[in-house]
Formats: structure tokens, sequence, C-alpha cells
């Protein structure tokens, strides 16, 4: 009988730590972040990152493909994408989604560091 309990915590311990370990936070340094016109016109960021943080966020994406993120600068999030493939050249091109470009922009550019949480965030 002890054997199952304990066998019972362990399992329980094993998957709260599985869905614990799914949640990462990474904090990326920021080389330029520009406002760009995006395929049908609307106003996307353009963001590129120092060289160890390309190198994080690389490895990151490619555990994180298909799910949706936050993105925080400042302390606030500022987008939700997706993850649709891995960023493997330390740039990315970010949807401003309902914010204006050029004040999402400036909050990254003011913060030189940009948080990408796996788990979402609640909306401010």
């Amino acid at each position: 009988m002890k054997r199952r309990i304990i066998g019972a915590l362990l399992s329980i311990t094993m998957l709260s730590a599985a869905s614990a370990a799914e949640h990462e936070h990474i904090v990326l340094s920021i080389s330029s972040v520009s406002v760009k016109s995006g395929y049908s016109n609307e106003s996307v960021l353009d963001i590129e990152f120092d060289p160890a943080s390309a190198k994080a966020l690389a490895a990151f994406s490619a555990r994180h493909v298909g799910d949706q993120v936050s993105i925080l600068a400042a302390g606030h999030e500022v987008s939700r994408p997706f993850i649709r493939e891995p960023l493997k050249n330390g740039q990315t091109i970010l949807d401003c989604g309902q914010s204006d470009c050029s004040t999402v922009a400036k909050q990254i550019y003011d913060a030189k560091v940009i948080t990408i949480s796996s788990e979402p965030q609640p909306l401010n």
C-alpha cells in the first residue's frame, strides 16, 4: 500500500514538473527595431537581436513551434504572436495587431530588451 501511494505521488510530481517545464521565459537584447510595411501594407515591426539573444531565440522558437507566446517590453505585453517556424536568423517580423506600431517600437527601443513567455500573460 505504501509503495502505491509513493508511486502515485511520484507520478503526480512528475506530471506537475512536466507542466511547469513547458512554460519558459527568455529575455532578449535588441540590436534594432524599426517599423516597416507588411504584406498588405499594414505596419509591422522588424526586430533584430544581438548574437547571444539570436541563439537563445532560435532554441526557444524551435521548442515552441505552433505555440502562442507573449512578448513583453518594460513589463507590458506588446504582442501575442504564434511561432510558425524556428527563428534562426536573429531577426523577426512582428505584427502589432490593434496597437500602433510606432508606439510599440518605442516601447521596445526604450526597454532595450523584450521578454518572450511561452505562458500567455493576462491581457492588460
